[in-house]
């Protein structure tokens, strides 16, 4: 900002001066090149006069042309004179150039001849010249000097500015920058402070009604557990142990989901990430999903390629991947594949992939499916916004890397030097109940 102030300013009065030196300095030139020449010629006219009017009979040219010559207020160097009869009369020698030279016919037919030395005039010429651009130089000096000094007036307000503007982006809502003088910032100034208090009041409003909501939900979900704990001690049917199990597997899963929700919009810190074996994860969901794949008459199969453990926080992977196998359940068709594995890439050493045969996502939606609130078929839109939201805390991503068949993966850090039993090689595959390693 203030380089490209500079050079504007610099550069209008630069072309300002040069109007005004060029000419300047040519009509200075021609100015005192003319006023010489016009003496020179006044002199030689003077001289011209002079043997004019003196009689023949007492015409001593020779004297005459000396004294001339010898004068210091008549600037003669050389003079020739050329009778009609031929005879000649010189005093001094033809000079070289830069030279004024004049010549003139006396009435009796005599050819006079007169030059000057200019180096003088040629003196005064480069010095006038000299004066000029030293102006031209000295004025661009202070226009840049100047320029220098109004561009900081400026861009400074416009530094803070922009300072205010990225802590305002970042949630550092601060306090009014004092005014800076200038009309147009001030006004911006103003706007982004008036929509700073906006923001935190909006934030503030958000942080209380997620603790609201988290406190309204927190209360029904413990005594649901309660209940869910109650028919498990009681009941004694073997298969309604696994379903209550499951329940209470999905009530604690919901309670720790909210917790990092929280966490997250009270700006408090991330996930609570931790290094788990993916298996941790893959078991519970495998035995919540199976029987409503098996009622869609489709198959659920959980795959572990991965050699280290995971680091991410247990319920909010478990929910990442309940959305997209819900998903994937409702619109995706034929198996459902989960696949777990390492890469060699450091800053995201552990992916989850999640994929089906079902006829994909449509163009159309497929850059959208990730923002809150859109829907394509109906649904709250809400899923795969907030998985993101909990990959994101954990530092991972969730994106789409297929849309037709769809497959989601999850990139996630790899827990070091937590690297599985080296005889337990090969993949472990969960299909059913069953669980089987691939050798």
């Amino acid at each position: 900002m203030q380089r490209l102030a500079v050079r504007m300013t610099v550069g209008a009065v630069f072309f300002a001066v040069a109007m005004f030196a060029i000419p300047t300095a040519f009509f200075s030139s021609l100015l005192l090149w003319n006023n010489a020449s016009y003496a020179f010629q006044a002199r030689v006219d003077a001289l011209s006069q002079i043997l004019n009017s003196t009689p023949s009979f007492v015409f001593r040219p020779e004297i005459l042309l000396n004294s001339w010559q010898s004068d210091p207020n008549r600037p003669f160097a050389y003079i020739h004179l050329v009778n009609p009869s031929g005879k000649e009369y010189t005093v001094g020698e033809p000079l070289p150039f830069p030279r004024l030279s004049v010549s003139r016919t006396l009435n009796n037919g005599t050819e006079l001849v007169a030059q000057r030395d200019v180096s003088e005039v040629l003196g005064w010429i480069i010095i006038s010249n000299i004066s000029v651009l030293a102006g031209a130089a000295f004025l661009l000096l202070i226009s840049y000097l100047l320029a220098k000094r109004a561009a900081r007036t400026i861009s400074a307000p416009l530094v803070f500015l922009a300072a205010q503007a990225q802590q305002i982006g970042a949630g550092q809502l601060r306090g009014k920058m004092a005014k800076s003088g200038i009309e147009e910032i001030d006004l911006v100034q103003e706007e982004l402070a008036r929509s700073a208090e906006r923001m935190a009041e909006r934030i503030a409003a958000e942080r209380q009604f997620s603790r609201d909501v988290s406190h309204q939900i927190r209360t029904p979900l413990t005594a649901l557990s309660l209940r869910l704990e109650e028919i498990e001690y009681l009941n004694e049917d073997s298969e309604i142990d696994q379903q209550v199990k499951a329940c209470i597997g999905q009530t604690e899963r919901l309670a720790e989901v909210i917790d990092v929700l929280l966490k997250q919009v009270s700006k408090r810190g991330g996930g609570t990430a931790q290094s788990l074996s993916v298996l941790e994860v893959f078991s519970p969901l495998q035995e919540e999903w199976e029987d409503a794949f098996k009622r869609a008459n489709r198959q659920l199969i959980f795959q572990d390629d991965s050699t280290t453990n995971v680091l991410a926080t247990p319920a909010a992977l478990s929910q990442i991947l309940a959305t997209l196998l819900e998903n994937s359940l409702n619109y995706g068709g034929g198996t459902t594949r989960v696949l777990a594995q390492n890469v060699s890439d450091a800053e995201a050493g552990f992916l989850i992939s999640v994929s089906d045969e079902g006829s994909g996502i449509p163009d159309e939606i497929a850059e959208k499916i990730f923002e809150k609130g859109f829907s394509g078929r109906g649904s709250t839109g809400l899923g795969l916004g907030i998985a993101r939201a909990l990959v994101t805390s954990d530092g991972g991503s969730l994106t789409l890397t297929q849309r037709r068949p769809p497959t989601f993966l999850v990139t996630l850090p790899a827990a070091r030097n937590t690297e599985l039993n080296e005889t337990d090689n090969g993949a472990l595959v969960i299909s059913g109940r069953r669980r089987t390693r691939l050798h």
